[in-house]
C-alpha cells in the first residue's frame, strides 16, 4: 500500500483564488492551488500541522488524499471516486468523470489567462483572445479544435473574476494629476534599490525619471537629442519628453519626463532638476550640442541651463515645418502636381546643408543649418524610438503605472547599451543608403570648398540626396513642431512646489 501511495502522480494547478503571492516556493499550504491527480481535481478542505487534506471537487464524491508540506502523499481515502456517466435521466451536474486531455488543456489555458491578468496592464478580453489564439494554433486536427471549443469557457463567464484580478494587482488609478501618488517600487529602478524618480512637483505636474546610469551617460556625452511624444504620454499629461545621448555612435535613452505644460519655465525646471541630480552623484553635465525640434520653449530652456550649448534643429522637423506652411500658403496642389514648384521646395530645404555664409537668413542660421554637422542631422532615431514605445502600450495615453514600468524596462536596455559601448562592442551599423548619401555629400562639399563648383551647381548635385514623399494633407501635417504659443502664460501658482528625490 505504501509503495502504491508513493507512486501516485499529481500536480498543482491554480484555483480561482490564486494570487501572485501564492506562486512562492514557501507557500507550503498551497493557498490558491488545487490538485490534479488521475485527471480529477481536488480542493483543499483543511490545513493540518504539516500537511494538507484534499477532497474531490465533485459535490457528491468523497474521494480524498493527504499531501505533506514536503510534497509526499501521506494517505489516500479508501472510497473511490463516485463516477457517474452522462445518460438519460441523469442530472448533468451529477456527471462525474475524469477530465479528458482537452479539459486539461482548457485548465492550463485559464491558468495562463489569470496569471497574465495579474501581471500585465492589458485588457482582459485581449489577453483572453491572445491565449485562445495561441491554444488553437497548437492544435493540429479539426477534431482537437472541436473538442477544445466545447470545453473552453465563454469570456463573459470569466470576465468579472478577471477584472477583479486586474484591479487587485495594481495601485488605485488616480483621477487627476493632483491625486496621483507615486511611491514604492515606482520611484526606483528595476533593481528596486537605486532612485529613478529624481524630481517631481508637489502637484505632480512634472515628473522626471532618470537613473544614475542615465546621468552618467549624459555626463560623458557631448551631444544630446531631445524630443516630445504624445501618443504614449501618460493620461493627464500633455507629453512625454525624452532626452537621449549620442554616445560612442549609439543613441541611448537617459531621461523620461512627464509634463502637463510646455513653457520655457517648465523645461527650465526639468533641466535644473537633472543638473542637481547629476551634482548629487558627483557628475557634471556639459553638453556641447543639443538637437531638438523647433519648439522655442525647449530651445530657450536649454540655452538658459547650459550656457554656450549649440542648438540644432532636427532636419526632419525643419522639412516638416516648411511643408506644413507650404500647405497653409495654398501651395498644396502646386507642390503635388507641378515639378518646378516641387524642385523649388527641395532647393529651399537644401539651404540647410550649404555654407552658412551663403545664406541670407531671417531666422538664426546656426539653428537650422547643418553644413558643418558631424553625426546625426535628424532626430529620426528618437522618432523611431517613440514608435517602438507604442508597441509597449496597449492603448494611447496609458495609465501612470504602466508608463513607469515601461520607463524601468527601457532603463535596463539603456544600461546594456552603455556597457556594450564601454566594452568596445561594435555599434549597430548604419543603413548603406544613408552612408552612401553622406559620402556623396562630403564629396560635393569638398568640391565646393575648393571652388571647383559654384553654389548653384552644388545645390543641383545634392538635390537628389533629399527626397520627400508627396503628402495628401500638407496643411494638416503634425503640428507639434511649433506649439509654443503658451510661452507668455502665467506661471504655475506657488502651491506647485518642487520635491527633490
Amino acid at each position: 500500500m505504501c509503495d502504491e501511495i508513493e507512486n501516485i502522480k499529481y500536480e498543482y494547478v491554480q484555483s480561482n483564488t490564486f494570487r501572485l503571492e501564492h506562486d512562492d516556493e514557501k507557500n507550503e499550504t498551497k493557498d490558491g492551488f488545487e490538485v490534479l491527480c488521475d485527471n480529477f481535481l481536488f480542493y483543499r478542505r483543511r490545513k493540518n500541522k504539516d500537511s494538507n487534506y484534499w477532497v474531490c471537487k465533485h459535490k457528491k464524491c468523497n474521494a480524498s488524499m493527504t499531501i505533506g508540506f514536503d510534497g509526499k502523499v501521506r494517505s489516500v481515502s479508501q472510497k473511490p471516486h463516485n463516477l457517474q456517466e452522462m445518460r438519460d435521466g441523469v442530472n448533468p451536474a451529477e456527471v462525474h468523470l475524469p477530465l479528458n486531455e482537452f479539459q486539461i488543456l482548457t485548465l492550463n489555458f485559464i491558468k495562463k489567462v489569470k496569471l497574465r491578468c495579474s501581471t500585465e496592464d492589458v485588457g482582459a478580453n485581449k489577453i483572453f483572445e491572445d491565449e485562445q489564439n495561441k491554444l488553437f494554433k497548437s492544435l493540429k486536427t479539426d477534431e482537437e479544435k472541436t473538442n477544445v471549443a466545447s470545453s473552453i469557457p465563454q469570456f463573459h463567464n470569466l470576465k468579472a473574476g478577471l477584472q477583479k484580478r486586474i484591479n487587485l494587482f495594481r495601485p488605485k488609478l488616480p483621477i487627476s494629476v493632483i491625486t496621483t501618488v507615486i511611491d514604492g517600487k515606482y520611484t526606483k529602478c528595476s533593481n528596486g534599490i537605486d532612485n529613478f524618480l529624481i524630481y517631481k512637483t508637489k502637484r505632480n505636474k512634472k515628473l522626471v525619471f532618470c537613473s544614475k546610469t542615465g546621468l552618467e551617460i549624459l555626463a560623458k556625452s557631448t551631444e544630446w537629442h531631445a524630443d516630445g511624444t504624445f501618443h504614449v504620454a501618460t493620461k493627464f499629461y500633455h507629453q512625454l519628453y525624452i532626452i537621449q545621448a549620442w554616445f560612442m555612435n549609439r543613441m541611448i535613452p537617459c531621461a523620461f519626463v512627464l509634463m502637463e505644460r510646455r513653457r520655457t519655465k517648465d523645461y527650465d525646471d526639468v533641466f535644473k532638476a537633472i543638473n542637481r541630480a547629476a551634482s548629487r552623484n558627483n557628475l557634471v553635465l556639459k553638453p556641447e550640442k543639443i538637437m531638438t525640434d523647433l519648439e522655442l520653449a525647449a530651445i530657450n530652456a536649454f540655452k538658459n541651463q547650459f550656457p554656450g550649448i549649440i542648438n540644432k534643429a532636427c532636419l526632419f522637423h525643419f522639412a516638416q515645418a516648411i511643408l506644413k506652411n507650404f500647405g497653409k500658403l495654398g501651395f498644396k496642389n502646386d507642390y503635388e502636381k507641378n515639378d518646378i514648384v516641387n524642385t523649388w521646395f527641395r532647393q529651399l530645404f537644401c539651404l540647410s546643408v550649404i555654407p552658412p555664409m551663403s545664406v541670407i537668413g531671417s531666422f538664426p542660421i546656426e539653428l537650422w543649418n547643418h553644413y558643418n554637422t558631424v553625426g546625426p542631422r535628424t532626430n529620426n532615431n528618437l522618432e523611431g524610438y517613440n514608435n517602438k514605445l507604442k508597441l509597449h502600450v496597449s492603448r494611447a495615453h496609458p495609465n501612470i503605472f504602466k508608463s513607469i514600468e515601461m520607463f524601468q524596462s527601457q532603463e535596463i536596455s539603456a544600461f546594456i547599451k552603455y556597457k556594450h559601448a564601454l566594452d568596445g562592442k561594435q555599434a549597430p551599423p548604419r543603413k548603406k543608403l544613408d552612408v552612401g548619401k553622406d559620402n556623396e555629400l562630403k564629396i560635393f562639399k569638398k568640391l565646393l570648398e575648393e571652388k571647383n563648383i559654384t553654389i548653384d551647381i552644388y545645390i543641383k548635385c545634392i538635390l537628389p540626396l533629399f527626397s520627400f514623399k508627396k503628402k495628401e494633407n500638407i496643411a494638416n501635417d503634425e503640428t507639434e513642431v511649433d506649439e509654443s504659443e503658451d510661452e507668455d502664460e502665467d506661471i504655475l501658482d506657488s502651491s506647485d512646489e518642487e520635491d527633490e528625490l
